[in-house]
């Protein structure tokens, strides 16, 4: 099930497809901005996830062309500021050092066009260009979408929510309740 899931996913996606017209005329990014609400209290699985896909798909060699953007800057009241500043440290040293250290650079986006030039002019200033990993992978490497790293990490994902979501179903406390059976309700994750 989970093979024919990832085959599904490719042609439905832009990046995803087997040869990128434009990487294979040489037309290479500039930069890649991946961004995260300073407001999530914590990095959820959804979000981690992403992150972990985003690495997948760039490969560390393209980290210098990331921009890492915290948003939602303008939603948190003054005397909040701290836990954000405490939010983005922790993004920093657990979340994206991987990232930060392969020279990816940390931007805030306060909602307005100061920090978006900001975020735009750290990207023409580094004046480098990119070739994502996964890029690489499909048009030079002529490996399939599950042969990349982005797709073995797809692939994988899809098997663990694929496992939680069959001990979920066997197990009897969770199968019925007072009301009749639960099997087509959404569970959160």
């Amino acid at each position: 099930m989970a093979k024919e899931n990832v085959s599904q996913i490719e042609p439905s996606c832009p990046v995803l497809r087997p040869h990128p017209p434009r990487y294979k005329k040489r037309i290479l990014l500039s930069g890649i901005v991946y961004m995260h609400r300073i407001t999530d209290f914590r990095m959820a699985a959804s979000p981690h996830r992403n992150l972990l896909m985003f690495e997948e798909l760039t490969g560390l060699r393209s980290a210098k062309n990331v921009v890492l953007v915290t948003t939602m800057w303008d939603k948190l009241n003054l005397e909040y500021q701290h836990e954000g500043d405490e939010r983005e440290k922790g993004l920093k040293t657990k979340y994206w050092n991987t990232m930060i250290d392969h020279d990816a650079a940390v931007e805030r986006f306060l909602n307005n066009s100061d920090s978006a030039w900001r975020i735009i002019n750290n990207i023409v200033d580094r004046n480098k260009k990119a070739v994502l990993q996964f890029q690489e992978e499909r048009v030079d490497r002529k490996k399939s979408l599950k042969e990349t790293s982005a797709g073995q990490a797809l692939h994988q994902d899809l098997n663990r929510m694929i496992e939680r979501r069959n001990k979920k179903m066997q197990d009897p406390t969770r199968r019925s309740n007072s009301s009749g059976s639960t099997l087509g309700a959404q569970e959160p994750e």
